[in-house]
């Protein structure tokens, strides 16, 4: 049965009904499988029968991203590799990215057409029945495009064999339905939070009468674990909702407070008081703009240069030298904890402490941000402004730069689920080089080459606590012997 057998000519409470039978009558299974499906698209790009097809043009700009695309979507189908026996279409199939299929196809999303209410209520009516608010669901979004891309790879190899004007149509219409799924994953991901999860109660409008706010709409942007964040005409309204993050957040405030130019929002008001309503809150400039992630990919090479340029001199304006306590420490803390988290014993990693008493033996502390990357910076009209100022810090220079020293290989890695599938390795190449070019600071900073791969290999570190990579390990511990002969 397909999905347009499935769902014509019934209304979407018999649609959830049947398909909830379905999920009922067999319990999950894990399956074994493990997808890592990459292709040769560069292959098919070069066969000679493309040169006449429907799709060749669409297919030209847009092939070079797909393996990026396919890694990271293959990753997360892993992790929610459970399937039921029994699926509609009648063969195993992850019962959530059922679920989200019959939700995209009543919505119209199939014909380029999304509309919202019908896949909301999909998703409200199944969860009323069976419980889906544990469910990662940006991975299962994630991972309903793996066969997307099996069916691409299919058509194409079928049309490159045989002309078949009907079938080129319809890898025309895959390649621009990857496109438009990718652009509203976000949409996606934002309905169903609104239905999965429950919303802290926070009287906004006592925040909006105490500042004479009145006479002002709003609405909320997002609900984190950390925060909720309101959006008024001219203001944002930044509420602290886990007490566990107060400390993070005052440290904000107090940055916003001791700093003022046109590159960070402008603090207005913030209240510590917990009288209004019983939060810390901030209200803030507007931003007007996209996170850099967002238009990245969307930008020429010399537009990029500029952009980076200003990110040089944005950081200039709040890197203000102080005295502190010694960086070293701080950097082999955080190394023997995660060592120790990981239960790495090899004398490998020891020595890695040692190589950092020289590579840190002289360390200038400045105020940095702490947590410099593009979903942290917003573009709009070729000028950027940095927000999110929880984690500020002193530190040396070149930390500032630890996230993006690693864009050419994971610039994916700090995008949101609005942005990760936009964000190819290709596309920020030249990112870090720029910098190291640029920002004449860098260049007085001995073993920086150095320093910047011990950061890497801490973060790499993080990223192995959680998921025990047998590659990702060998590929730390080769960054390491790299390190020993440059002590």
């Amino acid at each position: 049965m397909t999905t347009k057998e499935f769902c014509y000519n019934k209304t979407l409470t018999q649609i959830v009904k049947d398909l909830e039978k379905l999920h009922k009558e067999k319990q999950p299974q894990q399956e074994n499988k493990i997808y890592k499906r990459i292709y040769d698209w560069e292959g098919y790009a070069l066969e000679v029968p493309l040169n006449k097809t429907i799709y060749k043009e669409e297919y030209l700009k847009n092939y070079k991203k797909y393996n990026s695309i396919l890694k990271r979507i293959n990753d997360r189908l892993n992790e929610i590799n459970i399937y039921f026996t029994n699926s509609y279409k009648g063969y195993p199939r992850n019962p959530y990215i059922e679920l989200l299929d019959v939700a995209l196809y009543c919505s119209n999303f199939y014909n380029h057409n999304f509309h919202k209410y019908p896949f909301k209520k999909i998703f409200e009516l199944y969860n009323e029945k069976i419980d889906i608010t544990e469910v990662n669901w940006y991975y299962v979004i994630c991972g309903y495009l793996v066969d997307k891309f099996v069916e691409l790879k299919e058509g194409i190899e079928d049309t490159l064999k045989t002309k078949n004007t009907e079938k080129e149509r319809y890898v025309k219409d895959i390649i621009i339905y990857i496109n438009d799924y990718i652009n509203q994953i976000g949409t996606m991901m934002d309905i169903i939070k609104s239905v999965i999860k429950k919303d802290i109660e926070i009287n906004i409008e006592k925040v909006i009468k105490e500042n004479n706010l009145l006479n002002t709409k709003y609405k909320k942007l997002n609900k984190g674990f950390n925060n909720i964040t309101y959006e008024l005409e001219d203001y944002i309204i930044k509420i602290c909702i886990n007490k566990n993050n107060e400390t993070k957040f005052l440290n904000e405030i107090n940055f916003y407070k001791e700093n003022n130019n046109k590159y960070i929002p402008k603090l207005y008001k913030s209240d510590i008081s917990k009288k209004i309503i019983p939060y810390y809150y901030q209200i803030l400039e507007k931003i007007t703009g996209k996170t850099l992630y967002e238009v990245w990919y969307k930008l020429d090479k010399e537009e990029r240069k500029d952009i980076v340029l200003e990110i040089i001199k944005l950081l200039k304006t709040i890197h203000t030298k102080k005295d502190g306590n010694s960086f070293k420490n701080f950097i082999k803390e955080r190394l023997i904890k995660v060592l120790k988290k990981c239960e790495l014993e090899d004398e490998l990693f020891h020595n890695l402490l040692d190589y950092c008493d020289v590579y840190f033996n002289k360390v200038d502390l400045y105020t940095l941000h702490g947590d410099v990357h593009f979903d942290n910076i917003i573009y709009h009209d070729k000028k950027i402004k940095l927000i999110d100022f929880e984690r500020t810090m002193l530190g040396p220079i070149d930390y500032e730069y630890r996230y993006l020293n690693q864009y050419k290989t994971r610039p994916w890695k700090w995008a949101s689920e609005t942005s990760d599938l936009l964000t190819i390795e290709a596309d920020y190449d030249e990112v870090m080089d720029i910098i190291l070019e640029n920002d004449e600071r860098l260049k007085e900073i001995p073993y920086l080459e150095e320093r910047l791969a011990v950061y890497e290999i801490l973060d790499l570190l993080q990223v192995y606590l959680h998921n025990n990579d047998e590659e990702l390990l060998d590929k730390i511990k080769k960054k390491i012997i790299i390190l020993k002969y440059n002590k």
